[in-house]
């Protein structure tokens, strides 16, 4: 039973929400439910598509995806469309364009970034999808912490939920570069941020 006082049933391969009483809430019209709800949305399926119910049975994102996840505090939802993950609005909007082959299950809220893979490599976005950097793998292993950036001037850290850093990015002659917990440079190649780092000092 999910908080809000309903669970998912299925009779003859439809799926739609039941009461405490066994009654329908949800009549069982769809072809799959996600598992009780998320800020007040489902995951629900129809005729091979994902979308977004809310706790009438009313779509709110229509099933037009290959998959969906649920909203999080930022206001965006992960969404997969033709072979590729993006993010939505809750005006069903592209915010983040539909380009990584896979968005990690993890909490993407406003000020967390999000584990994309693409390619098969793995990559931080901010929730704005604007800056993309590599995942350092010899400080991330697969089971990534709730991490977090602070704002230090025009430096940003990224965190784990116990203060350590992961990486940072610093501005470097109007653009950027992002560093490990070393202070090694792995954004762009380390040669590339030389060159720009001597362009720079040159001028």
């Amino acid at each position: 039973m999910a908080a809000n006082g309903l669970a998912r049933a299925e009779i003859s391969g439809n799926w739609g929400f039941i009461n405490a009483r066994g009654e329908w809430v949800i009549p069982p019209d769809f072809d799959n439910l996600g598992h009780g709800s998320v800020n007040g949305s489902t995951m629900a399926e129809s005729k091979g598509k994902w979308g977004l119910i809310n706790d009438k049975g009313e779509w709110v994102i229509p099933p037009s995806y290959d998959r969906i996840g649920y909203f999080a505090a930022n206001g965006l939802a992960k969404a997969k469309s033709n072979g590729k993950w993006g993010f939505i609005n809750a005006r069903n909007k592209w915010v983040i364009p539909p380009g990584f082959d896979e968005v990690l299950d993890w909490r993407f809220e406003a000020s967390d970034p999000a584990v994309v893979i693409s390619k098969g490599h793995r990559y931080y976005i901010d929730s704005k999808g604007d800056f993309v950097v590599p995942i350092d793998y010899a400080l991330v292993k697969d089971n990534i912490p709730a991490l977090r950036w602070e704002n230090f001037g025009d430096r940003r850290t990224l965190k784990t939920g116990r203060g350590t850093v992961v990486m940072s990015i610093e501005p470097v002659c109007g653009g950027e570069v992002a560093k490990n917990a070393r202070g090694e440079v792995i954004w762009p190649e380390e040669n590339v941020a030389r060159l720009i780092q001597a362009d720079c000092s040159s001028d």
